[in-house]
């Protein structure tokens, strides 16, 4: 697999190349960096329609990765060939969670927790099974 980055392409092209691996992950590009299982707040993220070449990217570059790469791994290398910080997010019940907390899981796992997720019923306000005794 390998996402690339090249001047003419936008973030949002950058962005659904990395989700055509991964359907239930996403990538965010922010103007600030984060650490390690820290989040990033969502007004640092940065507009879907700026070009690469806006933030400094001149030639086009590549990063090789597999579904074996953690999270933290990613996102660093990113960081280390734009210069631009990214976060991988993970679809929760329709719901997208950064994934501050499971860092340290492979692109391939945080995909599993997700279609688990897609998968699972909460029955949590579901009123159970009523049977009158005879």
């Amino acid at each position: 697999m390998q996402l690339t980055f090249n001047s003419s392409q936008t973030l949002a092209e950058t962005a659904t190349q990395f989700s055509s691996y991964f359907s239930l992950l996403k990538i965010e590009f922010f103007n600030t960096n984060h650490s390690a299982h820290e989040g990033t707040l969502p007004s640092e993220i940065l507009d879907k329609n700026l070009t690469w070449e806006s933030l400094g990217v001149k030639k086009e570059l590549v990063i090789e990765f597999d579904a074996a790469f953690s999270v933290v791994k990613m996102e660093s290398l990113i960081k280390e060939i734009t210069g631009v910080g990214a976060q991988i997010y993970r679809n929760s019940h329709g719901t997208w969670l950064q994934t501050t907390a499971t860092d340290s899981l492979t692109l391939a796992e945080q995909q599993e927790k997700a279609e688990e997720y897609a998968h699972s019923v909460d029955d949590s306000e579901e009123v159970g099974d009523y049977h009158e005794q005879e």
